[in-house]
């Protein structure tokens, strides 16, 4: 098979989030300093790395973003 003959695959920006629960509330984060949505509140985000697990990228998540072992 050559290149031209090769089925096109989906490339795609993989993101986790982490929802942390506070008795009924989940605490929120807000954007400062990004360029992107700045004064918005979001639930906790981030990438997926390339040969990463879900689950590494769900644990580097809650470290980076709210200093926590998850």
């Amino acid at each position: 098979m050559d290149g031209a003959d090769k089925p096109q695959r989906v490339r795609a920006a993989v993101s986790v989030h982490l929802f942390l629960r506070q008795e009924s509330e989940i605490p929120l984060l807000r954007q400062y300093q990004t360029g992107n949505e700045d004064g918005n509140y979001r639930v906790s985000a981030g990438p997926v790395e390339l040969n990463d697990e879900v689950r590494q990228a769900w644990i580097a998540n809650g470290r980076r973003n709210w200093h926590s072992d998850v």
